[in-house]
């Protein structure tokens, strides 16, 4: 039997997560160094703390976003532990924010659950019309942050 489940959009992100944790890595160690001054103390801790940090992390750097007829979807790239792949049917999120560009940020939503999780995205602004009509028509409130509303944004 074939899944009929149509795909209205799908966002697949490309993860720069790694390049963050080598970066992070490096500063580590060179402060571990600058303080101790011995390399075998200062390689064994920054990889202990980089793998900290990478569990910590993993939840932010998601591979692919998608919605569907039934459900949102998100698959994370770095899972250690709990499912890769997890979906949200559309009863069970709140609302969707759409922020539109602004001095430091790419424009970007964010799905709020009603357990109020948060998962964001980058998103293109070319789909918005047709994806957010759809989201509206599965029940799913969805709020324009637009950057002249803010007062302290002008």
């Amino acid at each position: 039997m074939k899944n009929s489940n149509k795909v209205i959009f799908t966002k697949v992100e490309n993860s720069r997560g790694w390049l963050n944790l080598i970066l992070l890595l490096m500063l580590i160690f060179i402060l571990i160094f600058y303080l101790s001054n011995n390399y075998i103390i200062s390689i064994s801790s920054s990889l202990i703390l980089s793998f900290l940090i990478f569990i910590l992390m993993n939840k932010k750097w998601f591979k692919k976003i998608s919605f569907d007829e039934k459900s949102f979807n998100v698959v994370y790239l770095y899972n250690l532990f709990g499912k890769q792949k997890y979906s949200w049917p559309y009863s069970s999120i709140n609302k969707i924010v759409y922020y539109e560009y602004m001095s430091k940020t790419p424009a970007h939503c964010k799905v709020i659950g009603k357990d109020k999780s948060v998962n964001r995205f980058d998103y293109n602004a070319k789909v918005q019309d047709s994806l957010f009509i759809f989201i509206k028509s599965k029940g799913v409130e969805v709020e324009y942050y637009n950057k002249d509303s803010n007062q302290y944004r002008k």
